[in-house]
């Protein structure tokens, strides 16, 4: 494969590796630094102390329950846990009957189910470096955001592609209690030879990435993703590169969207598009997909566009973060110039430093700010690079046209799903909190927000009888809270106490 060229001010030059032989690398010397460097980093976090012995049900009292699917408070205010489970609701003067267990008193704090991130990547960075010691800590960063997730409220998570197989090891640490995270759902994606998602994959485990250029290829694709233990099929539609010069690439046609998205379903599996472009989004409505990830960005959906989404009952889970933390200007771009982007940016530079200073692992911090620097500088994006740079515009493009496209989506009544991109630059899986402010650009209310992030997307993973929602029989993950989320979508994403199948994961 030749090397991915990037613009200089003397014209394309070539890279000495590219994309994929450096993030292979990168990966490849982090993996052999982690069993080395764990006595070396931070702290892991710990669990707190368990209420009850694991027989044992718990009592929440006095609690202010949020029925997130209608936008309103129910009139119970006491849960009964049992077995990781929500036994029964009732008011606060009803008798619980026959109670051999715990009592908690809530003091009036509210309760929501817990949060589901629809789209992110648990084994990816979120930082930036380019130092040994920076791959050290990968490791460790990856654990900390399975630990952020539940220090803010967010339960389950959609990993939509992993480095290797470091999200499944993650998961059994998770099981093993070893690291306090959430439920992690894994993908096999699927993309045409040479396509985005084949040259963008980290580390080529073909139990997490797979290529079909045709129907045929796709039955026997999907079959051996869920034979290998697949939760859900990732497909990638998107033309061009997102590191410079933005090469254009192949795509799958509609005719194998159609063969991935049938024999998915024959196997009770759940197909999601990511998507970039407004032909993307027709070729998916074609073959039958209703799951989009991103939102089109390189032209103004019409009218018909918009009716075809809305008819299908299809949902889009946005990634707002992507673009608010990527788009940087860049000299020629049309899109800088346009209305609220400034703006846009603006807020991004007074809530990194505290985030990155809360979600990021300390030997990240330093180098991560130092790329965010220079990807802000406009001619950074002239100068020749030893690495894969970004190309800024696609961002942009996310800001303004994107944004545009999911407004127009949310005023006809398409149904959204709530997801941040978690682990690329600057965004963390447990940043979600952030993610549900973004969409309040689009003109929704605390109401509508807190239901994407919950029912809504329980129900885009097929999971509404046992998530994202707080009836009885249903799993007991529990966001307590202090304030009142349907006030204000901020009060949801700073937890008092976090639940995970009925056992306490964190208290602030």
């Amino acid at each position: 494969m030749r090397p991915s060229c990037l613009r200089g001010k003397a014209g394309p030059t070539r890279c000495k590796m590219n994309r994929r032989q450096f993030m292979e690398t990168s990966a490849l010397l982090a993996a052999g630094c982690m069993a080395a460097s764990c006595a070396e980093l931070t702290p892991r976090y710990a669990r707190p102390e368990k209420l009850t012995q694991s027989d044992q049900p718990l009592l929440l009292s006095n609690a202010r329950i949020v029925d997130v699917e209608r936008g309103v408070l129910r009139h119970e205010r006491r849960i009964l846990l049992e077995e990781g489970r929500i036994a029964r609701l009732f008011g606060q003067g009803e008798p619980p009957g026959t109670f051999a267990g715990r009592e908690l008193d809530l003091n009036g704090a509210y309760v929501i189910p817990g949060i589901i991130n629809a789209h992110c990547h648990m084994s990816l960075l979120c930082g930036l470096g380019a130092n040994v010691g920076i791959l050290m800590a990968w490791q460790r960063q990856i654990e900390r955001n399975a630990e952020e997730c539940v220090k803010h409220g967010v339960t389950t998570v959609r990993d939509m592609l992993s480095v290797s197989d470091w999200a499944g090891e993650l998961k059994e640490k998770i099981a093993r209690g070893e690291v306090t995270g959430p439920r992690i759902l894994s993908c096999c994606a699927l993309e045409v030879k040479g396509g985005y998602g084949d040259k963008m994959t980290l580390v080529h485990d073909r139990r997490f990435h797979k290529t079909a250029n045709d129907p045929n290829q796709a039955h026997e694709a999907v079959r051996a993703a869920v034979d290998q233990g697949a939760d859900f099929i990732k497909i990638f539609q998107q033309r061009t590169e997102l590191v410079l010069p933005g090469d254009e690439l192949p795509m799958m046609d509609t005719a194998t969207i159609r063969a991935i998205r049938e024999e998915a379903e024959r196997l009770g599996k759940v197909v999601a598009l990511h998507h970039t472009e407004r032909a993307g989004l027709l070729k998916g409505l074609e073959a039958g997909i209703r799951d989009f990830q991103h939102m089109a960005r390189d032209r103004d959906l019409n009218d018909e566009d918009i009716r075809a989404f809305v008819d299908t009952g299809a949902t889009v889970v946005p990634t707002a973060s992507a673009p608010f933390m990527m788009a940087f200007e860049s000299r020629g771009d049309p899109n800088w110039g346009k209305e609220g982007m400034v703006e846009w940016v603006k807020r991004r530079d007074e809530i990194l430093p505290e985030m990155l200073r809360e979600f990021c692992e300390p030997e990240l911090l330093g180098s991560t700010m130092k790329f965010y620097r220079k990807y802000s500088d406009p001619d950074g994006y002239e100068k020749r690079h030893l690495v894969p740079w970004p190309d800024p515009t696609p961002f942009t493009a996310g800001v303004t046209i994107g944004t545009d496209n999911a407004k127009r989506l949310y005023e006809a009544g398409a149904r959204f799903g709530c997801g941040n991109d978690g682990g690329i630059p600057f965004a963390f899986p447990g940043a979600m909190g952030l993610e549900m402010e973004l969409i309040e650009t689009l003109g929704a209310g605390p109401a509508e927000i807190l239901r994407m992030a919950t029912s809504n997307n329980a129900r885009l993973l097929r999971m509404e009888d046992e998530i994202g929602a707080i009836r009885e029989g249903m799993v007991a993950d529990l966001v307590i809270l202090e304030n009142n989320p349907l006030e204000t979508i901020t009060n949801a994403a700073r937890p008092l106490m976090v639940f995970t199948d009925g056992r306490l994961a964190y208290r602030a």
